[in-house]
């Protein structure tokens, strides 16, 4: 799109921005070519905080589908689950760590309850093959000791296969759309929900939700089927 300033859609801040993709990439990967070329539309930027209120919304969404259509978010993939789970608890921990006398004595009993939460939330996950029994039983018995913060920090992610990596529910709700001819549909659901959801201000000129999604190739193209 013509004319777009390098700000944030949402507040307009000028730097530390990213790029924000309104259709999430794990439905958008298994759209049809046609649909995907005009992808500039439903990528824009967004400051670090706006971003993250912005995914915050995504995640309700993302949800919402998992629920109506049966098909979990992330019931599939145990282990990158795990390194989820594990990545939280490694944020928090070191924090505690390195910045503990730093930081207000509020925020470092939420840094505390959020890894008592996780690890009580998560310990089918966790426990013996990732944190000792007996550190998730301190977690329960909301008992914080030193060895429990230690142990969290110093847990490893592990090791993830192309397996681990694919995210079959994306694949499912394209496909459930797919056989009921809504892609499009779809595609300005998400667009609606990204303008619905955020106080957005500095949308480039021309953005709007039924924006033009299917492009028909050439003869040549490489995305022509043959």
């Amino acid at each position: 799109m013509a004319n777009r300033e390098n700000v944030c859609v949402c507040c307009g801040a000028k730097e530390d921005y990213s790029r924000f993709f309104i259709i999430p990439s794990m439905y958008r990967t298994h759209l049809p070519d046609e649909l995907k070329s005009h992808r500039s539309h439903d990528i824009v930027l967004t400051c670090f905080g706006c971003h993250e209120q912005a995914s915050k919304a995504q995640d309700q969404l993302k949800q919402r589908l998992a629920d109506e259509h049966g098909v979990p978010l992330n019931g599939f993939m145990p282990n990158k689950n795990r390194n989820l789970v594990i990545q939280q608890l490694q944020r928090a921990s070191t924090t505690l760590l390195k910045a503990g006398g730093r930081i207000p004595d509020e925020k470092q009993e939420d840094l505390r309850n959020l890894i008592i939460s996780q690890l009580v939330q998560h310990e089918s996950l966790l426990v013996d093959e990732v944190v000792p029994k007996q550190i998730i039983e301190d977690a329960k018995a909301n008992n914080f000791t030193d060895e429990l913060l230690w142990t969290v920090s110093n847990v490893q992610l592990r090791r993830l296969t192309n397996k681990d990596k694919q995210n079959p529910h994306g694949l499912h709700i394209v496909e459930i759309y797919k056989e009921k001819r809504e892609l499009q549909d779809f595609i300005r659901m998400w667009r609606q929900h990204f303008l619905d959801s955020n106080e957005l201000k500095h949308l480039p000129a021309g953005w709007r939700v039924d924006h033009k999604m299917e492009r028909h190739f050439g003869a040549h193209s490489v995305f022509t089927n043959d």
